[in-house]
């Protein structure tokens, strides 16, 4: 094998590739490089699998598996934008030269590189590369870690489609993210599908370097997220998804409070110094209604930690309440900090008194948050 192209356009490539790489020490932790009428880069792990197309002059065709964090750590090292070239040499080695900078990277025979998974999808929908990169990175944070107990839909996210609408859900237990998606054109065959959180983030990460148009296909076992010149297969998680939508709390005694959500997250950011040294590891928001003569409605965030001290924000907001008094609530930091960095404009939350559920809702109504909030037991010299 032997092929030129800019390190320019290879670099960016074999970045996104080698996070899809396993960690492992196993044939999975190489990358494998072909050449046969363009270059093509192509990684596994045991959810997701990446193949990855570049123009490239080829000169001579082959193929070669190579560690891919050591050959991204080669290119990284050579002068960016330069012409970049690829040959095997005997032994499976790949020679990487660059101008006056050469490198030898020793690899594996590409025939013990497992092939990608083949799928015959029948259903398929097509939407901007941005927005669902979007969409994904407003929701997968709610989804339950990959090594928790709980059920396994839980460690995925729902992608469902129906009609001229996308809907991506991920919960915890604890939190529930749920972002709409509007397609241009209406889908006849309706999509139910659980993937798991992690390849979602693959597939956002690449979605937002490249962008354009995605095609998602999908069959029992597989889903198939296409862009021009890549191709992500990820495996399902089987099981049914709890229906989401029986955990919607309803507007019942609801404090509204609409704050921009640049200014949320700037005041959960300073609470969260306090609060993630804290036993608690909890924020509380208090709602304050304009009163003659007095403050201006708004939004105090605050943390505190036994050992570190304490912040109290205040957010300028519009706060709508049946009664004109205090009312507040006490979160995981950390859920609300997600919910805050998902969120972008104008955002409303809702309180629903110390036991009731805390919702985030976008300005359009197509992102909702959920949070369960937490009983905080005040101790001796706790603020």
């Amino acid at each position: 094998m032997q092929t030129t192209f800019s390190n320019g356009t290879f670099t960016p490539a074999l970045e996104a590739v080698t996070r899809i790489a396993a960690s492992q020490a196993s044939i999975l932790e190489h990358v494998l490089v072909s050449a046969n009428g363009c270059l093509r880069l192509a990684a596994m792990n045991r959810i997701i699998a990446v193949d990855y197309q570049i123009d490239a002059q080829v000169e001579a065709e082959g193929a070669i598996a190579v560690p891919a964090r050591t050959l991204l750590d080669v290119v990284k090292s050579f002068p960016a934008n330069e012409t970049l070239s690829l040959r095997v040499l005997d032994d499976f080695r790949l020679q990487v030269c660059c101008g006056r900078h050469r490198a030898t990277v020793k690899g594996m025979d590409a025939e013990g590189f497992p092939s990608l998974p083949a799928i015959s999808g029948s259903s398929s929908v097509q939407l901007d590369a941005e927005t669902l990169a979007t969409a994904i990175y407003q929701v997968a944070s709610a989804a339950a870690p990959a090594n928790s107990p709980e059920r396994p839909t839980l460690q995925g996210v729902l992608l469902q489609v129906e009609g001229n609408t996308l809907t991506l859900v991920a919960a915890d237990g604890y939190q529930m993210a749920i972002r709409k998606v509007s397609l241009d054109d209406p889908v006849v065959l309706g999509v139910t599908i659980v993937i798991p959180a992690s390849a979602m983030r693959d597939v956002a990460n690449i979605c937002r370097s490249k962008g354009g148009a995605v095609t998602i296909s999908t069959d029992h076992n597989h889903v198939v997220f296409q862009l021009e010149g890549v191709t992500l297969v990820s495996q399902l998680i089987s099981g049914s998804y709890p229906d989401y939508t029986r955990v919607i709390p309803p507007d019942d005694g609801i404090v509204r409070i609409g704050v921009a959500a640049a200014d949320l997250a700037g005041a959960v950011r300073t609470a969260c110094i306090f609060a993630e040294s804290d036993p608690t590891h909890c924020i509380n928001l208090v709602a304050r209604q304009a009163l003659p003569g007095g403050e201006a409605a708004g939004l105090v965030v605050s943390g505190c930690s036994l050992y570190t001290g304490d912040a109290a924000i205040y957010v300028t907001a519009q706060v709508e309440a049946a009664e004109a008094k205090p009312s507040g609530v006490n979160l995981a930091y950390k859920f609300i900090k997600d919910a805050a960095n998902a969120s972008s404009g104008s955002v409303q939350l809702g309180l629903r008194g110390p036991g009731g559920k805390v919702s985030l809702t976008s300005d359009d109504g197509n992102l909702l948050r959920l949070i369960m909030p937490i009983h905080v037991i005040a101790e001796e010299g706790h603020a």
